[in-house]
């Protein structure tokens, strides 16, 4: 005969299996067999950056500046470490008022972005307009779990530039 078990648990242990068997002809034989389960370790790390699209920047950085009007991009990298995959994997970017959705992937409700295998990445990117023209510093934070892990956090900030009327320059000698 053959069996299947699935093994529940993430902690290194041994398991002993023993079977026995026996008839009227016989005495009891047993036979054991020993698996020995690797722990296994999951963890998210989460990075986002931003660029200003409008400025034709190429590089995402950390921190960014604009005005209204301009388009910054969102680039968010969610990987998974560890030697066990992950399932279920949320990640959720809430925009501040400031900003304005215009494309790419939605992560304002919420987007299950499904199931990764250890050490996988995965990599989304949206884009917002900035809206108003007084000066501002926009700290705007996304967010991912999983049902293996609790919630990480990273964050991207956008220093808004304000933009002055025509007739707010003062033109000196």
């Amino acid at each position: 005969m053959t069996y299947q078990a699935r093994i529940l648990g993430s902690t290194a242990t041994g398991i002993v299996n023993t079977a026995r068997v026996r008839s009227n002809e016989v005495s009891e034989k047993t036979d054991t067999a020993t698996v020995n389960v690797q722990s296994v370790t999951r963890n998210l790390t989460i990075q986002k950056t931003v660029r200003n699209v409008t400025n034709s920047e190429n590089n995402f950085v950390e921190t960014t500046n604009a005005k209204e009007g301009d388009i910054v991009e969102y680039r968010v990298v969610i990987t998974t470490t560890g030697n066990g995959g992950q399932t279920n994997i949320i990640a959720t970017d809430s925009l501040a008022t400031r900003l304005e959705f215009t494309s790419g992937d939605d992560l304002r409700s919420g987007l299950n972005i499904g199931d990764l295998s250890a050490n996988q990445t995965r990599t989304l990117t949206y884009q917002a307009r900035i809206l108003g023209s007084t000066a501002t510093t926009i700290t705007n934070t996304a967010r991912v779990k999983s049902d293996q892990v609790t919630e990480k956090t990273d964050t991207a900030t956008v220093k808004v530039l304000a933009i002055k009327a025509p007739g707010d320059l003062t033109i000196r000698p």
